[in-house]
């Protein structure tokens, strides 16, 4: 296992890879079994391309677990993203030979992350931190949607 290059969150915490299972296309044929996957990637990746950034290399953050989150975040993984989530009911997930453990949303990660995702509607989630934290926010959840700013990307929830 070697940490990734791009950084991590503060605290010395670091993203673990340990040879991922599946190729970028593979996880990409998965993905297509999962269109709401492929088109919040799609986003992420429009929205930082309108900010002159690419995925491949990019810290995106995802918010939530659930089976939707580990789509987008396999798929984000197989595209080169460096990814981190939050959920504060699940401590751990392992996604294609990736190994990711849980931040919390107030740790201070989010002004670190080029794009935070929101998947999951988590009533204990303070929204407003991270429209204020987060430097750009895709919403597939819904959640975000009395918010505004240019720095935000809402998606029709599923």
């Amino acid at each position: 296992m070697r940490p990734s290059a791009a950084g991590g969150p503060p605290g010395g915490t670091r993203l673990v890879r340990s040879g991922l299972r599946s190729s970028a296309s593979a996880a990409a044929a998965r993905g297509a079994r999962h269109p709401r996957a492929l088109a919040i990637v799609g986003a992420v990746e429009r929205a930082l391309a309108a900010r002159a950034r690419a995925l491949p290399g990019a810290r995106v953050h995802v918010v939530g677990a659930g089976p939707d989150a580990r789509r987008v975040m396999r798929l984000l993984a197989a595209a080169g993203a460096v990814v981190s989530f939050s959920d504060p009911r699940v401590a751990r997930v392992d996604v294609d030979g990736l190994h990711l453990r849980a931040f919390r949303l107030d740790n201070g990660y989010l002004g670190c992350a080029d794009c935070v995702v929101i998947v999951a509607h988590r009533p204990d989630h303070d929204y407003d931190y991270v429209a204020r934290a987060a430097s750009l926010v895709v919403d597939a959840s819904g959640r975000m949607a009395s918010r505004t700013g240019r720095h935000i990307v809402h998606l029709p929830p599923a």
